[in-house]
């Protein structure tokens, strides 16, 4: 994997930022966008795109591909979201990898099908609704929504 590793590496998400500056501040908009821009993951779809058909047809490079690259960009938003919980702009007990999941999984979907646009402006939209689905009281129960299986 070494020859993708240098693009991954610089691939659109990089590491998290360092500062505490809230989901509704800078930490909002990191979570919006990437650390190179929307333009840099277009760039970068058929490498993407690629690296996952390989990992799915490779269980070896899968392994490689989930630590080396997809695993750092997890824990980047895992530690926005950990700082939120913290600072009570979302509830402590909210399901995080749900969240994280969500996230890459619009990310995925829309760069291997190419049917809907990827930019800041669909990365501002889902923060917003992230932000609303889990400040609201889970359906009939009055209460945020809890986790549905453990971290990991």
């Amino acid at each position: 994997m070494s020859h993708v590793e240098g693009a991954c590496a610089r691939g659109p998400a990089g590491t998290g930022p360092a500062h505490d500056a809230g989901l509704r501040g800078r930490d909002g908009r990191e979570c919006s966008r990437t650390r190179r821009g929307w333009r840099h993951v277009q760039l970068l779809r058929r490498v993407l795109t690629g690296l996952m058909a390989q990992a799915l047809l490779d269980p070896e490079f899968a392994q490689a591909f989930r630590e080396r690259f997809l695993f750092s960009r997890r824990a980047a938003l895992r530690q926005i979201l950990d700082r939120a919980a913290a600072r009570g702009e979302i509830p402590a007990d909210v399901d995080r990898e749900l969240l994280i999941d969500m996230v890459y999984g619009l990310l995925w979907y829309r760069l291997m099908l190419d049917h809907a646009p990827l930019g800041e402006p669909v990365g501002r939209q889902l923060t917003g609704l992230l932000l609303r689905a889990v400040s609201a009281p889970a359906p009939g129960t009055g209460a945020a929504s809890t986790p549905s299986h453990p971290k990991s």
